[in-house]
C-alpha cells in the first residue's frame, strides 16, 4: 500500500491543502497524518488559525475518508487537559469543540496513538526500546504492541519516552519494523538506517517563523518499503537523507585525527571540540570543531557525516 505521509501541521492549513493536491493525483492509496494539528509560535490568540486548520482537516476527511490520524502531544494536551509549550488557554474551548465536530462528522476510529499497516508503524514520535521495557511489552509482537499502546491513557503516555514524546538521539527505537514519525523537526526527511526510523517533520519553523526544513511531503510503500519525497511540482523523487549519525552519540572523540570535507576540499585535522547535540543551526547529528595543522585554522561545526577516519571508537551503547 502506498501511503502519503502528512507531518506536523501546527496551524498551517496549507500543508493539508498540499496533501489534498497530492492525493488528487491518484498516486497514493491513503494518507496518514502524524499529528500535532494545533499550536505554533506566538499563535495562542489566533483563533482564526485554529479554525482554518480544522476546516481544512474536515474537508480533507470528507474527500479522503480512509485517512488515518496519529495523535500528537499538542493535540492530546487539550484532550487530556495537560499543559504543553504553545498551549493556548484562549483557544482551549475552540480546539475541543472543533475536535468533537471532527469526531462527529468522521468518527473516532481513525484517531490512534499508533497505526500499523503491513510491517510499518506510524506514530507521532515513535516506539522506543525503553518504553517497551518500562511497560513490559518487549517480548510482544508488533501487532500486540500497537494494540496495547492504543489502549493506554495519559498515565503511561504523557511522559518520555512514549510514542508522543520520544526523539532520535535520546532513545533507542524499536527496529523490528520500519517506523514513520514526525515530532522532531529536521531540515529534510531523514531515515535513520540503524534504527529503521523515518522522520518526516520538515515543515516546522523556528520561533522567528523561519523554516527549518525543505517542506516536502513523504511517501512510503508499506509492502516494498520504498520511500521518497514529493517535489514542488508534486512529482516523486528520491531525496530521503539516509544516516546512522545519532544526536547525543558522537562517533569521534576529542584529540582524534580525522579526514573531513570543507569548501576547500578534503582536509586532515585533529578534533578540538565535540558537539554531541549538533550546533550552528542543525540539530540532526553531532558536529565537531577541527584544527587543521596544514593551514593553521580551526574549522567549526563540521557535521559528522562530513568526517571519515581510518579508525573510530565504537558508538556508545544506548
Amino acid at each position: 500500500m502506498k501511503i502519503l505521509i502528512i507531518p506536523d501541521v501546527h496551524l498551517k492549513p496549507h500543508i493539508i491543502d498540499e496533501a489534498a493536491q497530492c492525493m488528487c493525483s491518484g498516486n497514493y492509496d491513503i494518507a496518514v497524518f502524524l499529528g500535532d494539528f494545533v499550536d505554533d509560535w506566538e499563535q495562542q490568540r489566533n483563533i482564526k488559525a485554529y479554525n482554518d486548520t480544522f476546516d481544512a482537516l474536515d474537508e480533507f476527511l470528507r474527500q479522503y475518508p480512509d485517512t488515518l490520524i496519529c495523535y500528537g502531544n499538542h493535540d492530546l494536551s487539550y484532550v487530556w487537559e495537560e499543559l504543553e509549550t504553545g498551549y493556548s488557554a484562549y483557544a482551549h474551548d475552540t480546539v475541543l469543540t472543533r475536535l468533537h465536530e471532527i469526531y462527529k462528522n468522521h468518527g473516532t476510529s481513525r484517531w490512534k496513538i499508533v497505526h500499523k499497516i503491513d510491517d510499518v508503524l506510524f506514530s507521532h514520535a515513535g516506539i522506543t526500546v525503553e518504553f517497551l521495557k518500562k511497560n513490559r511489552l518487549s517480548k510482544k509482537s508488533t501487532d500486540e504492541i500497537a494494540a496495547k499502546i492504543n489502549e493506554m491513557g495519559k498515565d503511561k503516555l504523557w511522559h518520555d519516552p512514549s510514542p508522543i514524546w520520544a526523539r532520535p538521539g535520546n532513545y533507542t527505537f524499536h527496529n523490528a519494523c520500519l517506523q514513520v514519525v514526525g515530532h522532531t523537526p529536521v531540515s529534510q526527511p531523514t531515515y535513520y538506517q540503524s534504527q529503521r526510523l523515518l522522520v518526516a517533520d520538515n515543515y516546522s519553523t523556528y520561533s522567528t517563523g523561519k523554516a527549518i526544513g525543505t517542506k516536502q511531503m513523504v511517501w512510503v510503500d508499506t509492502k516494498s518499503l520504498e520511500m521518497g519525497v514529493i517535489n514542488d511540482t508534486l512529482s516523486e523523487m528520491g531525496g530521503i537523507r539516509i544516516t546512522n549519525h545519532i544526536l547525543g552519540h558522537p562517533i569521534y572523540q576529542e584529540g582524534q585525527i580525522v579526514i573531513f570535507r570543507t569548501h576547500k576540499g578534503l582536509q586532515k585535522g585533529k578534533i578540538a571540540i565535540v558537539d554531541a547535540y549538533g550546533a550552528a543551526g542543525q540539530k540532526e547529528e553531532p558536529s565537531y570543531d577541527i584544527y587543521a595543522e596544514e593551514d593553521k585554522a580551526l574549522y567549526k561545526h563540521i557535521r559528522e557525516s562530513e568526517i571519515s577516519a581510518s579508525q573510530c571508537r565504537k558508538r556508545d551503547k544506548r
